[in-house]
């Protein structure tokens, strides 16, 4: 499995999705969390609010995996 993830810090929320991009097949979507911005807007200063949304949203996916 080899995994993107896409992030969009906003205003309201931090936003994270996850896909596999494995090769031998189509991109398939696995997971996604929005959650409260942890600091001010900004990919810098919010950078705590990214990561917590990356491990929520990792751990969704690996609740959804087969």
């Amino acid at each position: 499995m080899r995994l993107i993830a896409g992030i969009d810090v906003g205003n309201a929320t931090t936003e994270v999705a996850l896909a596999d991009v494995s090769a031998s097949s189509a991109p398939r979507f696995l997971a996604s969390y929005a959650g409260p911005p942890t600091g001010s807007n900004g990919p810098v200063r919010d950078s705590p609010g990214m990561v917590d949304a990356l491990r929520r949203g990792t751990a969704a996916g690996e609740r959804a995996a087969p």
